[in-house]
């Protein structure tokens, strides 16, 4: 099974992903960090993502934050993508795995993802459990897991 391990430093998990508008893919994609919170329901993206692909909000919906009150974002289509490579033993050692630069691919789904009220520093986009709940997720020992 394709699987990704990241470490979790200062508990929290930064991943690279890959997003697009699936209403423009002619348009490209581009890779930015996100930030993992199996705690959000939704995904949400940040002024740098929307801006960087020209993407045009196609609605707007409430977002209800720690303070409890919900405010109205805009809200937009995209893939996101997590790549997640294909693994294969080295010299016959199951203990020793590199990655098969030939055969990653970037797993994910279209997706709504609201625009974040702020721009954080350190990432670019939230990824929620309406994106995580696709892939198979283990916590251990410091590291977060995730497989196809």
């Amino acid at each position: 099974m394709p699987t990704r391990k990241f470490e979790v430093v200062d508990n929290q998990i930064h991943v690279p992903v890959l997003i697009l508008d699936p209403r423009d893919p002619e348009r490209g994609s581009r890779e930015f960090v996100a930030q993992v919170d199996t705690g959000a329901q939704g995904t949400l993206i940040t002024t740098r993502v929307i801006e960087a692909l020209g993407l045009e909000p196609l609605t707007s919906s409430p977002l209800i934050g720690i303070e409890g009150q919900p405010i109205m974002v805009p809200e937009f289509e995209v893939f996101i993508g997590i790549l997640i490579p294909l693994m294969r033993a080295e010299d016959g050692d199951p203990e020793t795995e590199m990655y098969a630069h030939d055969g990653d691919y970037y797993r994910g789904q279209v997706t709504w993802a609201q625009k974040w009220p702020y721009d954080p520093l350190d990432c670019d986009v939230l990824l929620g459990m309406d994106l995580l709940s696709g892939f198979h997720i283990t916590m251990h020992d410091g590291d977060f897991i995730i497989s196809n």
